[in-house]
């Protein structure tokens, strides 16, 4: 019997030690614990909204309308983490990333807006187990999860870029270049290819908060027979929201097509999107 108490008092000891089931999150060790990990640091919010004011629930579900939008665009440089009973507020600047050609990579590039993240209800769990629901559910907080987040359009273009580096970094190899005779005409299928035309333009919208710029992307296309732009890829990107607009743009436009022999046939070609004033 002696033995018994001895252990059911060393059960209550190990209990008292445990945080309770269901137990709330202290908001002042909360607080510190969220501010240590978050603040002064750019973060990519998950679902990439462009909304300056975004409200999620206990479950950290958005319970506010968000609006998706470039990854580019989806930032926030935190700036304070204040906890209340059933509130966190979140709130910092807004960040874009842009690409630099130089260095062909992108940038953190500040904005003026204001982002604030609001978290009601109260938060069940350890100071920890809440930051980490916080850091998996509302941001992205890996390089990984951020890939794996992307769009197909971003992805292709990351996958394109790296091969690119690689091949970049590869020893050159010297080509033999053919002799160019001027007194030669030219092949006959030269004089049979007719390249396609644009018959129509759309105009790029612009990304929310951003001017008219003296910027382009240059895409990749593939011209179809019926004049229309299939398989865009992205190749040099602007960011801040442009290249997705670019993107749509180009879906829009039309083409006579090129042709053969007086036959219309699929063509590849680059383009690039420009957002300067028409």
């Amino acid at each position: 019997m002696a033995r018994l108490r001895c252990v059911t008092r060393s059960l209550m000891a190990l209990a008292a030690t445990l945080p309770a089931l269901g137990a709330i999150a202290d908001p002042t060790e909360l607080q510190k614990t969220l501010q240590d990990a978050m603040q002064g640091k750019v973060l990519m919010i998950r679902g990439f909204p462009i909304d300056q004011k975004i409200t999620y629930d206990r479950s950290l579900r958005p319970i506010s309308q968000v609006h998706p939008d470039s990854w580019t665009l989806s930032n926030i440089q935190v700036d304070a983490v204040t906890v209340s009973p059933g509130l966190v507020e979140i709130s910092g600047k807004h960040v874009s990333y842009g690409f630099n050609e130089l260095t062909r990579q992108f940038v953190q590039v500040p904005e003026k807006q204001d982002v604030h993240i609001r978290i009601e209800g109260e938060l069940e769990g350890t100071a920890n187990e809440v930051l980490d629901r916080v850091r998996s559910q509302i941001f992205l907080w890996e390089k990984k999860d951020v890939y794996a987040a992307l769009p197909d359009l971003w992805k292709e273009y990351f996958n394109f870029a790296a091969e690119q580096a690689r091949k970049s970094k590869e020893e050159p190899k010297l080509i033999a270049r053919p002799k160019f005779d001027p007194s030669q005409p030219p092949p006959a299928d030269w004089t049979k290819l007719k390249p396609p035309q644009l018959t129509y333009r759309a105009r790029p919208s612009l990304p929310p908060h951003h001017e008219l710029m003296n910027v382009g992307a240059m895409l990749e296309i593939d011209i179809d027979t019926d004049g229309s732009a299939k398989n865009v890829h992205l190749r040099v990107p602007i960011g801040m929201g442009y290249d997705e607009r670019a993107v749509e743009a180009i879906s829009k436009w039309r083409f006579r097509p090129a042709t053969k022999d007086g036959k219309p046939l699929t063509t590849r070609m680059s383009i690039v999107v420009s957002f300067t004033s028409f």
